[in-house]
């Protein structure tokens, strides 16, 4: 998987920042950083939902994801692909910059190894290999 470690990058969605640069009471400075973020993060959900659903409608079901955010106000996911086929559908499935894998701040080797070893587990306990699979054919 780590042969198959891509980035996505995401710039920040400015529109909801504008309203910081006016002259607001500080209460409603607060009230108004904290909608932004809030925004920011359903933004990159989205982004992230888009990218699962698109690899799953296209067969690919076994990956791994991690959203990670950079000093500069950016968002980064990280895919690591069960597929090589995969990395070429990535382009076409987002509007965020496609590239090889580039962490800011985490370790990819131990992401994977504690995501393997925990549906390894899963697979013990309940008798399903645990890629979101569905049971039917």
């Amino acid at each position: 998987m780590l042969a198959n470690f891509i980035t996505v990058r995401f710039g920040r969605y400015e529109h909801v920042w504008t309203v910081l640069e006016e002259d607001l009471a500080f209460d409603v400075r607060v009230r108004c950083l904290n909608h932004a973020l809030r925004a920011e993060i359903l933004s990159i959900r989205c982004h992230r939902a888009n990218l699962r659903a698109a690899l799953f409608r296209e067969r690919h079901r076994q990956f791994l994801d991690y959203v990670e955010g950079d000093p500069g106000g950016r968002w980064r996911i990280h895919l690591f692909l069960g597929d090589e086929d995969a990395i070429v559908l990535l382009p076409k499935i987002t509007t965020g910059y496609v590239g090889c894998g580039d962490p800011v701040a985490f370790d990819p080797r131990a992401f994977i190894e504690r995501r393997l070893s925990c549906i390894e587990k899963c697979y013990r306990l309940t008798g399903r290999y645990d890629w979101r699979e569905d049971d039917l054919p």
